[in-house]
């Protein structure tokens, strides 16, 4: 069998990593979407103003250079902010990241990520800034002096509604992976580990040296260890293994008891040696004397009367009062071990989690940049249905409908994408299917409540009475108020 050095390292983390990065290039075209929508939205109030410059001789493609400058100007100073928040943040992950990852040590800003960080924002600036520049010169600037921009403003809606739904979509996708993942680690933790973790303390005693080439020189100083180590205070019992289970300790042998004078003395329960997620193998327990040769590593696991990490130095100088040069290294309580167990799926669970709130506190910003967008452009409107007699529940029912029903679209193919992207999370998750319903109803619950709240705001009374205000402010024509005109006016939103 050959194998590269780099598949050998990484083929245990490379699953989570991959789907990290993909949490990460959601989240980037997530809010790629949402900056386009707000610049959307900025574009259509400035029609009048880029109709004044074409009047006085600005081109198109002047236009164009202007928007595409704001754009790159706002991606590259993201960009700065976003590399000092980085600098925290990668401090953050290397603390959040499970022991065993390949090259921790490694990981940081370096000018290779600086360079790629920058090309990525640039990159983002010139496409966020170039849709809504050619939006926004595609038609004849000058005649817009002239003209209703009510065509303009529906084609940006229409193009800011499209960006809604694909923006809930993409945050559907990254939600259900971390409720899958939480469901996933959920199952691992309320695995039975075959034994009472809790006050254990354990510790990897190494003896070397001339003194030790004999197993009965071996095997008298771990006897003398392990009595001196049961006559600390605190201690209830304490053993030697050859094998700590969840250690990664794992030596297999083979056993054959036919013919052989061995005596079983009792039946454990299946003990998860390897990891909590995979099955036990069959396993035999032997005592020191009864095996072929005395290890010069062994465990030792102490359980205690009390919290088992408070008495590591005295455990140690027990063990020490034989033998003051032999080295104790892997401290750790067997609590500690079973949740290293589960680490890779804790460190994806733990991004993915940041990610998903991220991703949902853009898709409630995007619906309600859209939503107060469309309410600013529909003042008139509004205005003339609060003239005709519209209550302002009715007004507030308009524009919830409209937000809701950009939401369920969103929501039907979010759901169609996050069956499919998380059949990348296969390999991560135990215990429960890719398409855990319980998973997709809540997610899909909480989505929904807070793009309610996302909605119900532009449209509350506080935001009704600032749009009656500007109203009355307004010339609106006088309009006699009928209630065939009110229906009307009620059942075809954008009438007006």
């Amino acid at each position: 069998m050959v194998r590269s050095l780099q598949d050998d390292v990484t083929h245990d983390v490379k699953p989570a990593l991959l789907a990290v990065l993909g949490a990460v290039l959601l989240l980037l075209v997530i809010a790629c979407v949402n900056v386009t929508n707000l610049v959307l939205a900025r574009s259509a109030q400035r029609q009048g103003e880029f109709a004044m410059r074409a009047a006085l001789g600005a081109g198109r493609r002047r236009l164009i250079r202007q928007l595409l400058t704001e754009s790159i100007v706002l991606a590259l100073l993201g960009g700065i902010l976003g590399v000092v928040v980085a600098a925290a943040g990668v401090r953050v992950l290397i603390a959040l990241s499970p022991a065993d990852l390949p090259r921790l040590g490694a990981i940081r800003i370096d000018l290779t990520a600086l360079a790629f960080a920058f090309g990525v924002t640039t990159l983002v600036g010139v496409t966020v800034g170039l849709i809504p520049s050619l939006h926004a010169t595609r038609e004849d600037l000058r005649a817009g002096l002239q003209r209703s921009a009510r065509r303009t403003v529906g084609g940006h809606r229409r193009t800011r509604g499209a960006l809604v739904i694909a923006e809930v979509s993409l945050a559907i996708v990254l939600l259900v992976s971390a409720g899958l993942l939480l469901r996933s680690l959920q199952r691992v933790f309320a695995i039975d580990v075959g034994f009472d973790s809790s006050r254990l303390l354990t510790m990897q005693v190494q003896e070397y040296g001339h003194l030790f080439h004999a197993d009965e020189a071996r095997y008298q100083f771990f006897q003398q260890a392990l009595a001196g180590v049961k006559a600390v205070p605190g201690v209830a019992t304490a053993a030697f293994t050859a094998q700590l289970p969840l250690s990664g300790d794992l030596d297999v042998y083979g056993a054959h008891f036919e013919g052989e004078p061995y005596t079983v003395v009792g039946v454990v329960a299946d003990v998860k040696q390897q990891a909590l997620a995979l099955g036990p193998q069959d396993a035999v327990y032997t005592t020191p004397t009864q095996w072929q040769w005395v290890d010069n590593v062994m465990s030792l696991v102490v359980r205690s009367d009390r919290d088992a990490a408070t008495l590591t130095p005295e455990v140690k100088r027990a063990i020490w009062s034989v033998n003051k040069d032999l080295p104790i290294v892997r401290v750790a309580t067997m609590d500690q071990l079973v949740a290293r167990s589960a680490a890779q799926r804790r460190f994806a669970l733990t991004l993915f989690e940041a990610f998903a709130l991220a991703a949902l506190a853009l898709a409630a910003l995007g619906i309600y940049g859209v939503l107060a967008g469309s309410v600013a452009e529909r003042t008139r409107e509004i205005g003339v249905r609060s003239a005709l007699g519209a209550s302002p529940g009715e007004i507030l029912t308009l524009v919830v409908r409209q937000g809701m029903t950009l939401t369920a679209l969103g929501i039907a193919v979010g759901l169609a994408g996050a069956a499919l992207a998380t059949r990348a999370l296969a390999s991560m998750l135990f215990g429960i299917s890719s398409l855990d319903p319980l998973t997709y109803v809540a997610v899909v619950a909480i989505l929904g409540a807070v793009s309610m709240v996302a909605c119900w705001t532009p449209a509350s009374p506080r935001h009704e009475s600032i749009l009656r205000s500007r109203c009355e402010r307004s010339d609106l024509p006088v309009i006699l108020r009928s209630a065939a005109t009110k229906d009307l006016l009620l059942e075809e939103p954008g009438a007006w």
